[in-house]
């Protein structure tokens, strides 16, 4: 099994969903919950209960909301490396009706890396464009990076990929001059990817469910596979796996992924383009 770094801000989630739909000037009723989010935080979270070792490397506040991160990091199967700073911890407020969301968030450059870390181990998962270039074997997630950095691997959704180009087998091919291998996830339409070649999986259900949180599941599930030597079309199977069973539960890192191991997957849905 090779080593992965995850290098991500931490925050806190606040999740608002209004019993009817959201109106300005006026009191919204509805219901709240609050948890430990992020998306490189989630994903190392996700990893932990896979039981996939990760070294997860953060800045903190000085905060209660920071302990309650901390706290919740805390994990046989996460080696943390906290940077704490004199500041809040950040909060991402996510607003819904039936018909539409609202995304806040009070990230600040002062939770953010500015520059490349010195980090051992060999793989990096990382949203932070601003630690490119790494010597390490970097896979980014959640976003497309600008320059001409070559990396080792892009997990992207598919709202990221149209801004590159609408037509995703055309996006796949221009990324893949920069990438080794291309994911793009696309919800309920499941994946389209190129290791050696484009190739589609359907998605593994087409129950209604909770989407938040689906993409940084994905990413923990790939990844635990990745970089347990199986094949590349069983770890983006195992990824879509781990995705669906979060998206029958509300939490945005579910504990019920814990149930799943790591398994040979049948190639039968897989299809070559």
């Amino acid at each position: 099994m090779k080593e992965l770094a995850i290098i991500g801000t931490s925050m806190i989630d606040q999740v608002f969903t209004a019993k009817e739909a959201l109106k300005f000037n006026q009191c919204n009723k509805g219901s709240m919950s609050v948890s430990v989010g992020g998306s490189m935080c989630n994903t190392a979270r996700n990893c932990a209960l896979l039981d996939f070792p990760v070294h997860f490397y953060t800045i903190l506040g000085n905060d209660d909301f920071a302990q309650l991160i901390h706290n919740t990091l805390n994990s046989k199967y996460i080696t943390l490396h906290e940077t704490v700073v004199d500041a809040p911890s950040p909060l991402f407020a996510f607003l819904s009706d039936r018909h539409q969301h609202m995304k806040l968030s009070t990230i600040s450059p002062t939770f953010l890396f500015q520059s490349p870390l010195q980090i051992p181990q060999p793989y990096v998962l990382t949203d932070n464009e601003k630690l490119l270039p790494m010597p390490n074997k970097v896979i980014f997630s959640g976003s497309i990076p600008s320059g001409n950095n070559f990396m080792h691997g892009l997990i992207i959704n598919r709202e990221e990929a149209a801004k590159l180009n609408p037509d995703l087998e055309t996006a796949i091919l221009q990324l893949k001059k920069r990438f080794s291998w291309v994911i793009i996830t696309c919800d309920k339409d499941g994946v389209i990817y190129d290791y050696s070649g484009i190739k589609k999986q359907p998605a593994c259900t087409d129950q209604p469910g909770y989407s938040l949180g689906c993409g940084d599941t994905f990413a923990a599930g790939f990844m635990s596979a990745y970089l347990s030597d199986l094949p590349f079309d069983e770890c983006v199977s195992f990824g879509q796996r781990t995705a669906a069973e979060k998206f029958c539960h509300p939490e945005v890192v579910s504990p019920s992924i814990s149930k799943l191991k790591l398994l040979q997957q049948s190639r039968n849905s897989i299809v070559d383009i």
